[in-house]
Protein backbone atom coordinates (compact mmCIF):
# COMPACT_ATOMS: atom_id res chain seq x y z
CA UNK A 1 0.00 0.00 0.00
CA UNK A 2 1.12 3.63 -0.78
CA UNK A 3 1.33 5.50 2.17
CA UNK A 4 1.42 9.41 0.75
CA UNK A 5 2.89 11.95 3.12
CA UNK A 6 0.77 14.63 3.50
CA UNK A 7 2.83 17.52 5.28
CA UNK A 8 1.66 21.32 5.74
CA UNK A 9 4.46 23.81 5.44
CA UNK A 10 2.66 26.90 6.62
CA UNK A 11 0.01 29.11 4.61
CA UNK A 12 0.88 32.55 2.69
CA UNK A 13 0.69 34.86 5.54
CA UNK A 14 2.34 32.50 8.75
CA UNK A 15 5.73 31.05 9.08
CA UNK A 16 5.92 27.16 8.39
CA UNK A 17 8.32 24.58 10.35
CA UNK A 18 11.79 24.47 10.52
CA UNK A 19 13.38 22.44 7.24
CA UNK A 20 15.13 20.47 9.79
CA UNK A 21 11.19 19.18 11.16
CA UNK A 22 10.56 18.56 7.66
CA UNK A 23 13.83 16.85 6.43
CA UNK A 24 13.31 14.67 9.61
CA UNK A 25 9.49 13.92 9.20
CA UNK A 26 10.07 12.68 5.35
CA UNK A 27 12.96 11.05 7.26
CA UNK A 28 11.38 8.83 8.94
CA UNK A 29 8.07 8.11 7.61
CA UNK A 30 9.70 6.91 4.66
CA UNK A 31 12.52 4.57 6.06
CA UNK A 32 8.93 3.00 7.80
CA UNK A 33 6.70 2.90 5.29
CA UNK A 34 5.89 2.08 1.74
CA UNK A 35 6.13 5.65 0.44
CA UNK A 36 5.51 6.73 -3.46
CA UNK A 37 4.12 10.19 -2.85
CA UNK A 38 4.50 13.21 -0.62
CA UNK A 39 2.14 16.33 -0.89
CA UNK A 40 3.96 19.48 0.47
CA UNK A 41 2.37 23.13 0.82
CA UNK A 42 1.50 26.06 0.65
CA UNK A 43 4.03 28.74 2.25
CA UNK A 44 5.94 30.43 -0.28
CA UNK A 45 9.12 30.01 1.18
CA UNK A 46 10.79 27.97 -1.34
CA UNK A 47 13.48 27.58 1.07
CA UNK A 48 11.97 24.70 2.55
CA UNK A 49 11.14 22.83 -0.73
CA UNK A 50 14.66 23.19 -2.34
CA UNK A 51 16.61 20.54 -0.52
CA UNK A 52 13.38 18.33 0.16
CA UNK A 53 12.67 18.46 -2.94
CA UNK A 54 16.22 17.01 -4.20
CA UNK A 55 15.91 14.37 -1.21
CA UNK A 56 12.38 12.64 -2.33
CA UNK A 57 13.44 12.63 -5.95
CA UNK A 58 16.58 10.99 -4.95
CA UNK A 59 14.82 8.47 -3.28
CA UNK A 60 11.87 8.05 -6.36
CA UNK A 61 9.06 9.58 -4.82
CA UNK A 62 6.72 11.76 -6.71
CA UNK A 63 6.29 15.48 -4.85
CA UNK A 64 2.64 16.83 -5.03
CA UNK A 65 2.48 20.87 -4.50
CA UNK A 66 -0.16 21.51 -2.02
CA UNK A 67 -2.53 24.56 -3.30
CA UNK A 68 -5.91 26.31 -2.11
CA UNK A 69 -8.40 27.48 -4.71
CA UNK A 70 -11.44 28.82 -3.15
CA UNK A 71 -10.19 29.81 0.64
CA UNK A 72 -7.52 30.35 2.63
CA UNK A 73 -6.15 33.07 0.36
CA UNK A 74 -4.34 36.34 1.05
CA UNK A 75 -6.34 39.59 1.04
CA UNK A 76 -4.55 40.40 -1.98
CA UNK A 77 -6.00 37.48 -4.04
CA UNK A 78 -9.56 37.24 -2.66
CA UNK A 79 -11.12 39.34 -5.96
CA UNK A 80 -14.64 38.71 -5.17
CA UNK A 81 -16.08 36.95 -2.01
CA UNK A 82 -18.73 34.70 -2.13
CA UNK A 83 -21.82 36.60 -0.98
CA UNK A 84 -25.41 35.59 0.42
CA UNK A 85 -28.61 35.72 -1.19
CA UNK A 86 -28.87 39.55 0.52
CA UNK A 87 -25.44 40.40 -0.94
CA UNK A 88 -23.58 40.03 2.88
CA UNK A 89 -20.25 38.57 2.98
CA UNK A 90 -20.45 35.13 3.95
CA UNK A 91 -19.01 34.02 7.54
CA UNK A 92 -15.85 32.46 7.86
CA UNK A 93 -14.94 29.80 10.44
CA UNK A 94 -11.81 30.09 12.11
CA UNK A 95 -11.56 27.09 14.75
CA UNK A 96 -7.78 27.09 14.16
CA UNK A 97 -5.57 30.04 14.70
CA UNK A 98 -4.76 31.32 10.94
CA UNK A 99 -7.46 29.57 9.14
CA UNK A 100 -10.58 31.55 8.59
CA UNK A 101 -11.87 29.72 5.77
CA UNK A 102 -13.65 32.51 3.85
CA UNK A 103 -14.42 31.60 0.48
CA UNK A 104 -14.30 33.38 -2.96
CA UNK A 105 -16.89 33.41 -5.26
CA UNK A 106 -15.88 29.96 -8.14
CA UNK A 107 -17.14 31.97 -11.14
CA UNK A 108 -14.65 35.00 -10.82
CA UNK A 109 -12.12 34.42 -13.43
CA UNK A 110 -9.39 35.92 -11.27
CA UNK A 111 -10.27 33.74 -8.27
CA UNK A 112 -10.22 30.12 -10.62
CA UNK A 113 -6.69 31.45 -11.52
CA UNK A 114 -5.31 31.89 -8.32
CA UNK A 115 -3.56 28.46 -8.26
CA UNK A 116 -1.84 29.10 -11.76
CA UNK A 117 -0.78 32.43 -10.48
CA UNK A 118 0.75 31.82 -7.53
CA UNK A 119 2.63 28.60 -8.97
CA UNK A 120 3.60 31.04 -11.48
CA UNK A 121 4.73 33.55 -9.49
CA UNK A 122 6.32 31.19 -6.53
CA UNK A 123 6.81 27.51 -7.46
CA UNK A 124 7.28 26.97 -11.50
CA UNK A 125 11.34 26.51 -11.27
CA UNK A 126 10.60 24.46 -8.66
CA UNK A 127 10.23 19.94 -9.81
CA UNK A 128 7.28 19.03 -8.67
CA UNK A 129 5.60 15.88 -10.42
CA UNK A 130 2.19 17.39 -9.50
CA UNK A 131 -0.19 19.78 -8.02
CA UNK A 132 -2.78 18.69 -5.50
CA UNK A 133 -5.32 21.56 -5.58
CA UNK A 134 -7.51 21.93 -1.94
CA UNK A 135 -10.80 24.03 -1.25
CA UNK A 136 -12.10 23.30 -4.36
CA UNK A 137 -16.00 24.27 -2.87
CA UNK A 138 -18.23 26.12 -1.81
CA UNK A 139 -18.84 27.26 2.16
CA UNK A 140 -20.50 24.72 4.15
CA UNK A 141 -23.08 24.80 6.88
CA UNK A 142 -20.65 25.09 9.45
CA UNK A 143 -20.45 28.92 8.55
CA UNK A 144 -24.55 28.88 8.70
CA UNK A 145 -27.50 28.05 6.65
CA UNK A 146 -27.58 31.11 4.46
CA UNK A 147 -23.56 30.63 3.92
CA UNK A 148 -24.17 27.05 3.11
CA UNK A 149 -26.58 27.67 -0.13
CA UNK A 150 -23.93 28.84 -2.55
CA UNK A 151 -22.66 32.50 -3.71
CA UNK A 152 -25.44 34.96 -4.84
CA UNK A 153 -22.70 37.72 -6.42
CA UNK A 154 -24.09 39.06 -9.04
CA UNK A 155 -22.66 36.66 -11.57
CA UNK A 156 -23.97 33.29 -10.02
CA UNK A 157 -27.21 35.16 -9.56
CA UNK A 158 -26.61 35.71 -13.46
CA UNK A 159 -25.44 32.22 -13.99
CA UNK A 160 -28.39 30.54 -11.99
CA UNK A 161 -30.78 32.74 -14.47
CA UNK A 162 -28.99 31.11 -17.32
CA UNK A 163 -29.88 27.99 -16.39
CA UNK A 164 -33.71 29.23 -15.80
CA UNK A 165 -33.31 28.84 -11.78
CA UNK A 166 -35.61 31.69 -9.74
CA UNK A 167 -33.95 32.22 -6.89
CA UNK A 168 -36.33 34.10 -5.51
CA UNK A 169 -38.53 31.11 -5.56
CA UNK A 170 -35.41 29.25 -4.23
CA UNK A 171 -35.13 31.40 -1.08
CA UNK A 172 -38.64 31.75 -0.47
CA UNK A 173 -39.57 28.03 -0.28
CA UNK A 174 -36.38 27.41 1.66
CA UNK A 175 -37.80 29.96 4.44
CA UNK A 176 -41.02 28.03 4.15
CA UNK A 177 -39.13 24.78 4.77
CA UNK A 178 -35.42 24.44 5.28
CA UNK A 179 -35.98 19.98 5.18
CA UNK A 180 -36.62 20.78 1.42
CA UNK A 181 -32.33 20.79 1.07
CA UNK A 182 -32.21 17.94 2.48
CA UNK A 183 -31.50 14.67 0.12
CA UNK A 184 -33.79 11.95 -0.93
CA UNK A 185 -31.48 9.69 -2.38
CA UNK A 186 -28.03 9.21 -2.75
CA UNK A 187 -26.38 7.75 -6.37
CA UNK A 188 -22.53 7.49 -7.47
CA UNK A 189 -21.40 10.55 -5.65
CA UNK A 190 -24.35 12.73 -6.21
CA UNK A 191 -27.35 13.34 -4.15
CA UNK A 192 -31.04 13.83 -5.58
CA UNK A 193 -33.54 16.36 -4.00
CA UNK A 194 -37.75 16.11 -4.25
CA UNK A 195 -38.22 19.07 -5.14
CA UNK A 196 -36.94 20.21 -8.50
CA UNK A 197 -36.23 23.59 -8.17
CA UNK A 198 -33.49 22.80 -5.30
CA UNK A 199 -31.85 19.40 -7.16
CA UNK A 200 -31.44 22.10 -10.12
CA UNK A 201 -29.68 24.70 -7.53
CA UNK A 202 -27.48 22.09 -6.30
CA UNK A 203 -26.31 20.60 -9.76
CA UNK A 204 -26.04 24.41 -10.80
CA UNK A 205 -23.57 24.71 -7.52
CA UNK A 206 -21.62 21.37 -8.34
CA UNK A 207 -21.20 22.80 -12.33
CA UNK A 208 -19.64 25.57 -11.05
CA UNK A 209 -17.03 23.99 -8.78
CA UNK A 210 -16.16 21.30 -11.30
CA UNK A 211 -16.00 23.41 -14.30
CA UNK A 212 -13.80 25.55 -12.62
CA UNK A 213 -11.91 23.05 -11.03
CA UNK A 214 -11.17 21.18 -15.09
CA UNK A 215 -10.38 24.61 -16.39
CA UNK A 216 -7.31 24.89 -13.62
CA UNK A 217 -6.27 21.22 -14.37
CA UNK A 218 -6.19 21.63 -18.10
CA UNK A 219 -4.00 24.86 -17.54
CA UNK A 220 -1.67 22.58 -14.71
CA UNK A 221 -1.54 19.79 -17.52
CA UNK A 222 -0.23 21.68 -20.59
CA UNK A 223 2.91 22.37 -18.41
CA UNK A 224 3.35 19.09 -17.89
CA UNK A 225 1.96 18.91 -13.92
CA UNK A 226 -0.29 16.24 -13.26
CA UNK A 227 -3.42 17.11 -11.11
CA UNK A 228 -5.02 15.75 -7.71
CA UNK A 229 -7.91 16.52 -5.70
CA UNK A 230 -8.75 17.29 -1.92
CA UNK A 231 -12.39 16.86 -1.45
CA UNK A 232 -15.11 15.93 1.38
CA UNK A 233 -16.05 13.11 2.89
CA UNK A 234 -18.99 11.70 0.39
CA UNK A 235 -21.30 12.08 3.06
CA UNK A 236 -20.73 15.62 2.69
CA UNK A 237 -19.42 16.49 -0.60
CA UNK A 238 -22.54 17.29 -2.86
CA UNK A 239 -23.38 19.94 -0.48
CA UNK A 240 -20.81 21.99 -0.82
CA UNK A 241 -20.74 21.51 -4.61
CA UNK A 242 -18.30 18.22 -4.81
CA UNK A 243 -19.94 16.10 -7.80
CA UNK A 244 -16.71 13.78 -6.69
CA UNK A 245 -17.66 11.49 -10.23
CA UNK A 246 -17.43 14.93 -12.64
CA UNK A 247 -14.26 16.56 -10.79
CA UNK A 248 -12.33 12.75 -11.07
CA UNK A 249 -12.32 12.75 -14.48
CA UNK A 250 -8.80 13.16 -15.78
CA UNK A 251 -7.15 13.43 -12.69
CA UNK A 252 -4.24 11.12 -10.88
CA UNK A 253 -5.87 10.68 -7.76
CA UNK A 254 -8.72 11.80 -5.60
CA UNK A 255 -8.42 12.13 -1.89
CA UNK A 256 -11.54 12.17 0.34
CA UNK A 257 -11.29 13.54 3.58
CA UNK A 258 -12.12 10.99 5.72
CA UNK A 259 -11.86 12.71 8.83
CA UNK A 260 -13.50 11.22 11.99
CA UNK A 261 -12.20 12.49 14.86
CA UNK A 262 -11.49 16.19 13.13
CA UNK A 263 -13.60 18.69 15.07
CA UNK A 264 -12.59 21.35 12.75
CA UNK A 265 -13.97 22.61 9.17
CA UNK A 266 -13.56 19.70 6.96
CA UNK A 267 -13.96 17.17 10.15
CA UNK A 268 -16.98 14.86 9.53
CA UNK A 269 -17.92 14.92 13.42
CA UNK A 270 -18.08 18.87 13.04
CA UNK A 271 -19.62 19.46 9.63
CA UNK A 272 -22.52 17.59 10.85
CA UNK A 273 -22.74 19.33 13.98
CA UNK A 274 -22.55 22.73 12.51
CA UNK A 275 -24.91 21.19 9.31
CA UNK A 276 -27.48 19.80 12.50
CA UNK A 277 -27.01 23.58 14.31
CA UNK A 278 -28.22 25.13 11.24
CA UNK A 279 -31.06 23.06 10.39
CA UNK A 280 -32.44 22.68 13.65
CA UNK A 281 -32.76 26.74 14.20
CA UNK A 282 -34.90 26.27 11.11
CA UNK A 283 -37.08 23.40 12.40
CA UNK A 284 -35.50 20.43 11.14
CA UNK A 285 -32.99 17.78 11.85
CA UNK A 286 -30.78 16.57 8.90
CA UNK A 287 -29.06 13.41 10.70
CA UNK A 288 -31.92 11.25 10.71
CA UNK A 289 -32.24 12.37 6.56
CA UNK A 290 -28.76 11.19 6.39
CA UNK A 291 -28.31 7.69 8.69
CA UNK A 292 -31.39 6.42 6.56
CA UNK A 293 -29.94 7.08 3.34
CA UNK A 294 -26.72 5.51 3.93
CA UNK A 295 -28.18 3.17 6.06
CA UNK A 296 -25.97 3.44 9.05
CA UNK A 297 -26.76 4.59 12.45
CA UNK A 298 -23.16 5.98 13.32
CA UNK A 299 -22.33 8.32 10.20
CA UNK A 300 -18.41 8.07 11.68
CA UNK A 301 -18.56 4.61 12.31
CA UNK A 302 -16.86 1.78 10.14
CA UNK A 303 -19.51 0.89 8.17
CA UNK A 304 -20.70 4.19 7.21
CA UNK A 305 -17.48 5.10 6.03
CA UNK A 306 -17.03 2.05 3.89
CA UNK A 307 -19.75 2.22 2.18
CA UNK A 308 -19.05 6.16 1.45
CA UNK A 309 -15.73 4.85 0.12
CA UNK A 310 -17.11 2.20 -2.04
CA UNK A 311 -20.02 4.65 -3.69
CA UNK A 312 -17.16 6.27 -5.12
CA UNK A 313 -14.75 3.76 -5.99
CA UNK A 314 -16.02 3.95 -9.56
CA UNK A 315 -15.26 7.52 -10.14
CA UNK A 316 -12.99 8.43 -13.28
CA UNK A 317 -9.32 7.72 -11.00
CA UNK A 318 -7.72 6.49 -8.45
CA UNK A 319 -9.64 7.16 -5.08
CA UNK A 320 -7.18 7.21 -1.83
CA UNK A 321 -8.88 7.91 1.02
CA UNK A 322 -7.57 10.25 3.95
CA UNK A 323 -7.53 10.37 7.55
CA UNK A 324 -5.85 11.89 10.22
CA UNK A 325 -2.39 10.56 11.63
CA UNK A 326 -1.69 13.83 13.13
CA UNK A 327 -2.15 14.89 16.64
CA UNK A 328 -3.87 18.28 17.69
CA UNK A 329 -5.25 18.66 21.20
CA UNK A 330 -8.89 19.83 21.52
CA UNK A 331 -9.17 19.78 17.62
CA UNK A 332 -7.70 15.70 16.67
CA UNK A 333 -7.64 14.40 19.36
CA UNK A 334 -5.61 10.86 17.95
CA UNK A 335 -4.45 7.60 19.22
CA UNK A 336 -2.58 4.61 17.67
CA UNK A 337 -5.46 2.78 18.22
CA UNK A 338 -7.40 5.00 15.81
CA UNK A 339 -4.41 4.94 12.91
CA UNK A 340 -4.65 1.33 13.56
CA UNK A 341 -8.56 0.97 12.69
CA UNK A 342 -8.56 3.24 9.56
CA UNK A 343 -5.61 1.55 8.18
CA UNK A 344 -7.50 -2.02 9.06
CA UNK A 345 -10.71 -0.33 6.98
CA UNK A 346 -8.85 0.18 4.25
CA UNK A 347 -6.88 -3.11 4.08
CA UNK A 348 -10.68 -4.61 3.99
CA UNK A 349 -11.85 -2.15 0.78
CA UNK A 350 -8.49 -3.44 -0.98
CA UNK A 351 -7.54 0.18 -0.99
CA UNK A 352 -3.94 0.62 -3.14
CA UNK A 353 -3.33 4.48 -1.09
CA UNK A 354 -3.73 6.04 1.69
CA UNK A 355 -3.10 9.65 2.48
CA UNK A 356 -1.65 10.06 6.09
CA UNK A 357 -3.47 13.40 6.68
CA UNK A 358 -3.56 16.64 7.24
CA UNK A 359 -0.15 16.96 8.71
CA UNK A 360 2.48 14.18 8.81
CA UNK A 361 4.59 16.82 10.75
CA UNK A 362 2.41 16.75 13.88
CA UNK A 363 2.23 12.69 13.66
CA UNK A 364 3.60 10.97 17.14
CA UNK A 365 5.85 8.56 16.27
CA UNK A 366 3.54 5.76 17.98
CA UNK A 367 1.02 6.79 15.11
CA UNK A 368 3.60 6.24 12.43
CA UNK A 369 4.33 2.50 13.69
CA UNK A 370 0.94 1.91 14.63
CA UNK A 371 0.52 1.65 10.59
CA UNK A 372 2.23 -1.67 10.42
Amino acid sequence: MNHILQIFTGNFEHPGPRLDDVRDAVKRATELLSTEDVILGWSIDCSVYEEILHILKDLGLRVWLWLPMFSELPDSLKHQLSLTIDGQIQNGVEVIKGEEFQFVCPLNNANIQNPVKIYMEHFSHLPFYGVFLDKIRHNSFCAGLESGLGCYCPSCKKRFESESIDIDAFISNVNQDASILLPSSYDHGRYSFSSLLVDSVYKCKSRMITEAVHSVSSEFRSMGLSVSLDVFAPLLAYFVGQDIYALSEGQSFVKPMMYRITNAPAGIPFELQSMQKAFLARGCDPLPVLRELWGADDLLGEDCTMKQIDSVMRAGCTIYPGFEINNMPGICDNSPAYVWQSRSLYDKLSMTGIVLSWNSLCAPEENIRALF
